[in-house]
């Protein structure tokens, strides 16, 4: 019927909930002495959808910055400072290559890069691949989509998870 309009869409919240929790896991977060550093890239400020992904993974994240076990050398953790332009790929890329400038070039550590979806994640492996971290001391990264370069980084050692959203499945519920 014409009477009614329906809008479909995945959990995204939960998404990024998935994404905070990889990173809570993979870090051992709940039972390490020892901080680990990590940075956040989030995606486009005018997509809805971008604080949902982006919240979801804060809300995992966050206490253990509260608590010391995470640390934000940028100091980057709002939204607003963290947001991706257009979700690009070239945007991440460029900021990463002035967060590794201002607090990664003297070989400080960098343990993780939440990524909320594959094309920032994209541009900020492209970043550190570029700094010269290779796939042995490569942080862990994020991503949602399950984009072909992405998990042909994944399968190299250069991301370390994707969601992958089958919209297909979607539709049919």
């Amino acid at each position: 019927t014409d009477a009614v309009s329906y809008y479909a869409t995945f959990d995204n919240y939960m998404v990024g909930t998935i994404q905070g929790t990889y990173l809570r896991d993979a870090l051992n977060l709940d039972t390490r002495e020892d901080p680990i550093y990590m940075e956040f890239f989030g995606g486009s400020p005018d997509d809805n959808n971008a604080r949902y992904f982006f919240g979801g993974a804060w809300d995992v994240i966050e206490p253990y910055i509260e608590s010391g076990k995470v640390i934000v050398p940028s100091g980057q953790t709002a939204f607003e400072q963290v947001a991706t332009q257009a979700w690009s790929s070239a945007n991440a890329q460029s900021r990463m290559d002035n967060l590794i400038a201002a607090n990664y070039s003297a070989g400080q550590r960098l343990d993780a890069v939440l990524c909320s979806n594959d094309s920032t994640a994209l541009g900020v492996t492209n970043s550190l691949i570029g700094a010269g971290f290779e796939a042995d001391n490569f942080p862990i990264i994020t991503g949602q989509d399950c984009d072909i370069a992405n998990t042909k980084n994944i399968i190299a050692g250069y991301q370390s998870m994707s969601i992958f959203k089958d919209t297909r499945t979607l539709a049919s519920q």
